[in-house]
């Protein structure tokens, strides 16, 4: 149930808190959820009508390291990422500094995680609050010892249910590089989890079909590449020494970057990107003998297919005027030919055997 004092938290009415406060209201009585009033006060009201609240019910003795979330019903953001978040994690994502500093005052453990094992500093860099405030946020988290580096995932620790990634083998210790990408991909905190935390851009994350992929593989997919070729998270991967030419071991198949590239990337700036850092286009997938334009057309890539045919344009036109030697081109490829012109990937075909590549 709710009562009027979660009520008057929730809506960002101090007087009528204090007053229900002054007439003995329960400061720790629960919803259904576990939601104390100090919660909805945390998550539901903003500025300073809601940080008002927070401290009134701070100082009537309302319990800061509380954690609400019992209620599974099938919803998909707990069947991935957990339930039971502590009081912070709302006022985190929404960057409300000043409600975190009323918290930690009274004691507030930054330790305390999810029934998953998530940290309120993994909240803290994946918020979508200006940068700003985020940095004021988990500077004041790293002040009381919050560790970036331990974000682990118990996906079976506290549950009623059991998470769709437990059937297959997975991780049970995540870098904060990888949460970042299952979110925002925010190219600032990319570099500092490269930089300041020593992270490896060169990793892996494992899919809860159990498939791994390269981790700048998210960030192919993010919002700002292909609504604004926002190039900032590719280059905080590049800068951060991602190695596009390294085999990335998948089983038998040692596929690149770039054979990811051929296969899922979609964004036209990010591939040329990629072709001026000098990425290998010959063979991307070890055994199977395939280069970037094989993959490309296999996997009907067109956007991959084009953004290489005007890259060999941009070359040779360049060339000609005399700006930049003679392009890259893929194993077995011809200067004068378009994308998918009879060529052999290395490894590939064996003498005798037909082109199987159609003239685009």
């Amino acid at each position: 149930m709710v009562c009027l004092l979660m009520y008057a938290a929730a809506g960002g009415q101090p007087k009528t808190v204090a007053a229900l406060i002054a007439s003995k209201a329960s400061v720790n009585a629960e919803s259904q959820d576990a939601c104390t009033a100090l919660r909805f006060a945390c998550d539901c009201v903003r500025g300073p009508e809601g940080t008002e609240c927070v401290r009134l019910l701070i100082d009537g003795k309302a319990e800061v390291n509380r954690s609400c979330g019992k209620i599974y019903g099938g919803r998909e953001f707990f069947e991935k990422w957990g339930r039971g978040n502590p009081m912070a994690t709302g006022l985190v994502n929404a960057g409300e500094v000043d409600k975190l500093d009323l918290l930690l005052q009274a004691g507030y453990d930054v330790h305390r995680t999810n029934d998953y094992g998530m940290p309120l500093i993994m909240n803290a860099f994946i918020s979508a609050c200006e940068q700003e405030l985020q940095v004021q946020i988990v500077q004041k988290l790293l002040d009381q010892k919050a560790d970036p580096c331990n974000i682990r995932y118990q996906l079976s620790n506290g549950c009623t249910h059991v998470a769709n990634a437990k059937s297959f083998p997975t991780e049970e210790k995540y870098t904060m590089l990888y949460c970042l990408a299952s979110f925002t991909c925010n190219p600032h905190w990319t570099r500092y989890c490269m930089n300041e935390m020593g992270e490896d851009g060169n990793g892996f994350y494992t899919h809860e079909l159990g498939i791994k992929f390269p981790l700048l593989v998210q960030y192919l997919w993010a919002a700002p590449l292909h609504q604004d070729a926002d190039l900032s998270g590719m280059l905080a991967f590049l800068d951060g020494k991602l190695d596009l030419n390294k085999p990335l071991n998948q089983g038998s198949l040692k596929v690149t970057m770039m054979g990811f590239a051929a296969i899922l990337c979609t964004s036209p700036h990010a591939l040329l990107l990629f072709f001026e850092r000098k990425a290998d286009l010959g063979n991307l997938c070890g055994w199977m003998g395939k280069d970037f334009v094989s993959w490309a057309k296999l996997c009907k890539n067109e956007v991959a297919e084009d953004t290489y045919n005007d890259w060999l344009l941009m070359q040779a036109d360049s060339a000609a005027q005399g700006d930049s030697p003679e392009p890259a081109l893929v194993s077995g490829q011809h200067s004068s030919d378009p994308i998918g012109v009879a060529t052999h990937a290395a490894g590939g075909l064996d003498a005798g055997e037909e082109d199987t590549i159609a003239t685009v």
